[in-house]
C-alpha cells in the first residue's frame, strides 16, 4: 500500500480501506493494462471514486501545486494519506488485545523484576498478567511461553498461577486535589481491561493540520528569555551532566506557566523530593499533574511504563486545553530501564523520539492547540567516553529538536546555577517574531558584549601562551565580564520585568573586583536589590516594565535609556558595583 500512495501522491486513497484499495488497484491494472504507468492507474481509480461520490483528490497543501511537483509536498502529501487511513482504520476497528479470558499460566523463572511463563492461550506484547500479588505486563513472547515485567507489586513464585488479563491500558488519569497539584505513582496507574494499550505511541499529527509557533513559552530563565526564548510548541532538551541545574530550570519553568497551561511532569524521584524540588508555588497549582516512580521501591517495569502514561496523559490533555507542557525529567532513566528489560517492545530512542515528533502547534476545529516537549538529559553529548546506549539515544533525539540548552559542570562548580552555557547560543540566528520588542534590543546588546567577551578571553589565552604580557585592563575587563555572566543565572524564576533590570545591569554595570569569584549568595542579593530599587523607588517605570511586551520598538528604546540611566545613578549603592578599597 505504500508503494502504491508513494508512485501515486497526488491522489487521495482516504476514503478507501486497505482491503478496497487493493482492489480497486487491481480492478484498474486489469483494466487499462500491465502497461499502463501507475499515475494513469491512479486517475482511473480517482474518475470511479469521484463517481461513487468519495473525497478525490486530497486538498493541496497551502502554497503547493496540486501536481505535487516538489519532493516535499510529495512527502507531505504521502504522510497525510496514512495518517487518515491509519485514522480510519482505527476507527472502524478499534485496538483490541487477542481473546485471554480463558488464558492462564504458570511462573517458570523469576528474576531482577523479570518473569518467564508459560502459557496455554492467546497472548500479546502489552498484555496484563495478573499475578497473586501484583501485575505485570508482556514484553516479548516466544514458543517457550513469555517474558514479564513486573509492575507492581511482588514478584511470584516458580510454579505459581498467573493469568492474562486483557490490556495494560492507559485509561486512570490524576485528577486536582482540592486546587492542588496532582501526584500519582505509575503502581496506581496501573489498569486492565481492552482498550488502548499503555505501549501504543501517540500519533504525530498529520502535516496539513500543523501551524507555525507564534505564542512565547514563559521560562523565567535569563539566557533563555533574552538569547533563545521559547515558543509554545517547541521540542527542547536541556541536556548535561548531573549536578548542573537541569531540575532546577524545569522547576522555573514549571513556575513560570500561564493559569491555563496543562502540565504533566514524570520524574524517577520519591515523591517527597519532588514536593521539595518543585516548591510550595507549584504544588498549588491545580493544572500540574505529576506522574512518577520511585526508584528505591518500584520495579524495573513502572520505571519503564513512566514515560509512555505521561505521554498518553499528555495526549489526551491536548483535545482539553489550548496548550500542554510535558517534562520528561530524565530520558537517561527510561534507557536504564529498557537496558534492564533486554529487549523490550519500545527502546528508550523509539520512545524519545515519538514524545519529540508528537509536539507542535495543531490546528483543530475549535483553533490551534500545543504542545511543548521539554526533555532532561543527565549526560554530556560530547563526551568521547560516553556509553553507546547514551550516544543513540542523543542520537535520535538531536535531529528533532528546535531548541537544546547545554549545561556546563564548570559553571556549575564556580556556583553558576542553573549553569546554562550561553556560549553555546551565540549563534542563536535572528530573534523570533514573538519575543517582545525591549527583549530584542536587550538581546542584540547582550551578544554583542558576550562576543566581546569572548574575543578577549581567546586573545589572552593566546598572549598567555606566546609568553607575552597580560594588560591591567584586559585583566580587570575579563573579571567584570565574568561577574556580568553570573547575572544570568539565578535559583528562582523571575517574570519579564525583573529579568529587564537584571540583563540591564549586565549591560550597563562594571564590576572592579575581578580578583574575586562572586558567592552565589552574593549575586542573588544582588539582583533582589536592583529589582526592589526600580520597583520601590521608581513606580512609573515600573508600570512600563509590567507591560514591557505591548511596547514598540521606539517606547523600548526610550525605556531602556531610562533604565539604564536610574541604574547609573546608583552604580555605588552596592557591594559588586564598588570599587576596592
Amino acid at each position: 500500500d505504500t508503494a502504491l500512495i508513494v508512485s501515486c501522491p497526488s491522489q487521495c486513497w482516504a476514503a478507501m480501506s486497505r482491503t478496497a484499495l487493493r482492489g480497486a488497484w487491481r480492478g484498474a491494472r486489469s483494466a487499462l493494462g500491465p502497461s499502463t504507468p501507475a499515475w494513469a492507474v491512479g486517475r482511473h481509480c480517482g474518475v470511479r471514486a469521484a463517481a461513487e461520490e468519495l473525497p478525490w483528490p486530497l486538498p493541496a497543501r497551502r502554497g503547493a501545486s496540486s501536481a505535487a511537483s516538489s519532493s516535499t509536498a510529495t512527502s507531505e502529501t504521502t504522510f497525510a494519506i496514512l495518517s487518515i487511513l491509519e485514522e480510519r482504520e482505527a476507527a472502524d476497528a478499534p485496538e483490541r488485545a487477542p481473546d485471554t479470558s480463558s488464558t492462564t499460566g504458570r511462573v517458570m523463572s523469576s528474576s531482577g523484576g523479570l518473569l518467564r511463563i508459560s502459557v496455554s492461550g492467546g497472548v500479546a506484547v502489552g498484555g496484563a498478567v495478573e499475578l497473586p500479588e501484583g501485575l505485570g505486563f508482556v514484553i516479548r513472547y516466544d514458543k517457550h511461553g513469555a517474558l514479564v515485567a513486573l509492575a507492581a507489586g511482588k514478584a511470584p513464585r516458580n510454579g505459581d498461577e498467573v493469568r492474562l488479563v486483557g490490556t495494560l491500558a492507559a485509561g486512570k488519569w490524576p485528577a486536582a486535589e482540592g486546587g492542588r497539584a496532582s501526584f500519582l505513582s505509575v503502581p496506581e496507574l496501573l489498569q486492565t481491561g481492552e482498550g488502548r494499550s499503555v505501549l501504543s505511541m501517540p500519533a504525530m499529527p498529520a502535516i496539513p493540520r500543523r501551524r507555525p509557533v507564534t505564542r512565547r513559552l514563559p521560562s523565567g530563565l535569563a539566557a533563555a528569555e533574552s538569547l533563545l526564548p521559547l515558543g509554545e510548541g517547541h521540542r527542547v532538551a536541556f541536556v548535561g551532566p548531573p549536578t548542573t541545574g537541569k531540575t532546577t530550570a524545569a522547576s522555573m519553568l514549571i513556575h513560570s506557566q500561564a493559569p491555563d497551561t496543562a502540565i504533566v511532569y514524570a520524574a524517577q524521584r520519591p515523591r517527597a523530593r519532588l514536593e521539595q524540588q518543585l516548591g510550595p508555588g507549584a504544588l498549588e497549582n491545580p493544572n500540574l499533574r505529576v506522574i512518577y516512580s520511585d526508584p528505591t521501591t518500584d520495579p524495573v517495569g513502572a520505571r519503564y511504563l513512566l514515560p509512555l502514561y505521561a505521554m498518553q496523559l499528555a495526549s489526551r490533555l491536548r483535545a482539553e486545553h489550548r496548550h500542554v507542557l510535558l517534562i520528561l525529567d530524565d530520558m537517561v532513566a527510561l534507557s536504564q530501564a529498557a537496558a534492564e528489560l533486554g529487549s523490550p517492545p519500545l527502546g528508550a530512542p523509539h520512545v524519545a523520539a515519538a514524545a519529540l515528533d508528537a509536539a507542535g502547534n495543531v490546528a483543530d476545529a475549535e483553533g490551534v492547540r500545543a504542545l511543548s516537549v521539554v526533555t532532561l538529559l543527565d549526560f554530556d553529548p560530547d563526551d568521547g567516553d560516553l556509553h553507546p546506549t547514551l550516544r543513540n539515544l542523543w542520537r535520535s533525539m538531536e535531529q528533532s529538536l528546535d531548541v537544546c540548552f547545554n549545561f556546563d559542570l564548570r559553571l556549575a562548580a564556580d556556583g553558576m546555577l542553573p549553569a546554562i552555557d550561553v556560549e553555546q547560543l551565540l549563534a542563536c540566528g535572528p530573534a523570533p517574531v514573538y519575543q517582545a520588542a525591549l527583549f530584542k534590543r536587550l538581546r542584540g546588546e547582550l551578544l554583542r558584549s558576550l562576543m566581546t567577551d569572548r574575543d578577549r578571553r581567546e586573545r589572552m589565552e593566546v598572549g598567555g601562551q606566546l609568553g607575552l604580557h597580560k594588560e591591567p585592563q584586559d585583566q580587570e575587563d575579563l573579571g567584570s565580564a565574568r561577574v556580568a555572566r553570573a547575572l544570568l543565572a539565578h535559583t528562582a524564576a523571575r517574570p519579564l520585568p525583573e529579568l529587564a533590570i537584571v540583563l540591564t545591569a549586565a549591560l550597563v554595570y562594571h564590576f572592579p573586583q575581578y580578583g574575586r569569584k562572586p558567592s552565589r549568595t552574593a549575586v542573588g542579593s544582588f539582583q533582589d536589590a536592583i529589582v526592589a530599587l526600580v520597583r520601590d523607588g521608581y513606580p512609573r517605570l515600573w508600570e512600563t516594565l509590567l507591560d514591557c511586551r505591548s511596547l514598540t520598538d521606539a517606547q523600548a528604546a526610550e525605556t531602556l535609556q531610562q533604565l539604564g540611566g536610574v541604574l547609573l545613578q546608583h552604580r555605588f549603592d552596592f557591594q559588586l558595583t564598588c570599587p576596592e578599597r
